[in-house]
This record gives C-alpha cells, structure tokens and sequence, in this order.
C-alpha cells in the first residue's frame, strides 16, 4: 500500500467516523427532544420539537442511505479490492477458470512442477 493510498484510507476512516459522532449526537438530541416533548415545550416553542421530528426523520433516512452506499462501495465498489472492474485493462487479467484445465492434466501429489519452484514429487519409500 503506498503513502497515497493509506493517507486517502486515513481520511475516509476519518470522514466516517465524524459522520457517525455526528450523526449519534443529531439522533440522541432530536430523540430526547421528541421523547420528552411535555418537558421540552414547558421552556422551548412547540416548533422545537416540530423541527426536532423532521431532522430526525431525515437524519435516519440519510443514515439509512449512508450505510447502503458504505456497503455497496466496501463490498463491490472498492478499487483496492476490485481494481481492474471500471478499466478497459480486462484483457491483462486472466479467466478465473484458466489454470483449471492445467491443473486437471496433473498428476495428484504435484502442486507445481519442480521446474517452476514447487515441491519435489513425492515418492514411495521401498521398505
């Protein structure tokens, strides 16, 4: 990994982790201030807690949407993970299934031949 790529993982964990505090404290007030809408109106206007209701119900849906992108983006999207998905490079990677058939015309007890650096054959001791 270069120092480009771990200072952008800084700054994303970063930037998540501020968007989750944030969020955490927006939720908890806004809910309190629903929660306890009797205490709250005894020193605040009723559109406190009218406005409280709709940055909750906003808040939940923009985490909601938050956690779906996260998601997609770690499990499918990520470039360190899945590098060549969006590139016209496709031609340089090889079929998943390319080595099966080379793998098929080996005998068993070989992984690789002795020549390219595997493992000896293995070989019956007489007793």
């Amino acid at each position: 990994m270069s120092a480009h790529s771990l200072k952008g993982s800084i700054r994303r964990l970063a930037a998540m982790s501020c968007a989750v505090v944030w969020g955490t404290v927006v939720m908890g007030a806004t809910g309190l201030a629903i929660w306890f809408k009797i205490e709250v109106t005894h020193s605040l206007p009723r559109w406190v807690v009218d406005v409280a209701i709709t940055i909750h119900y906003y808040e939940a849906i923009l985490a909601c949407l938050a956690i779906i992108v996260w998601h997609f983006y770690h499990v499918m999207f990520d470039p360190d993970v899945y590098p060549m998905l969006f590139t016209s490079n496709l031609l340089q990677v090889d079929p998943p299934l390319a080595g099966l058939r080379e793998l098929r015309l080996r005998p068993s007890g070989f992984s690789r031949p002795a020549a390219q650096g595997g493992p000896a054959p293995h070989r019956l001791r007489s007793s």
